[in-house]
């Protein structure tokens, strides 16, 4: 599946270690900003492509890629980045592909983020 990173894995432990230590709770808060987010980069890249907007779907797989890397969720990081690498080389996805993924990496994420401790 596009968006796992090279291990498979959906986080960054070490990125996500460094956030919580330096956030605290306040991690907890920006994880669930960014999960909310995650709404409007979905449905704003499927609009992307239906349009054929290419800079649009460009932009905002960058925007995705910068916040999920930030926070250490290299999954849906990996993902967009793909993404954005197939519309700097003229592109689109797969409209399927876009609706389906996305969606599923969010998910599992958030699902799976407790189990950080």
């Amino acid at each position: 599946m596009m968006g796992m990173n090279n291990s498979g894995e959906l986080f960054d432990l070490g990125q996500v270690k460094m956030m919580k230590d330096a956030l605290g709770d306040d991690f907890t808060d920006l994880a669930l900003e960014f999960f909310v987010d995650c709404g409007r980069f979905a449905s704003g890249l499927v609009a992307a492509v239906e349009a054929g907007d290419v800079s649009g779907f460009r932009e905002l797989s960058h925007e995705a890629k910068g916040a999920a890397a930030m926070l250490g969720f290299s999954g849906i990081s990996g993902c967009a980045g793909g993404w954005e690498q197939v519309a700097k080389d003229g592109g689109l996805p797969d409209l399927e592909s876009v609706r389906e993924q996305f969606p599923q990496l969010v998910e599992a994420t958030r699902d799976k983020l407790p189990d950080l401790g």
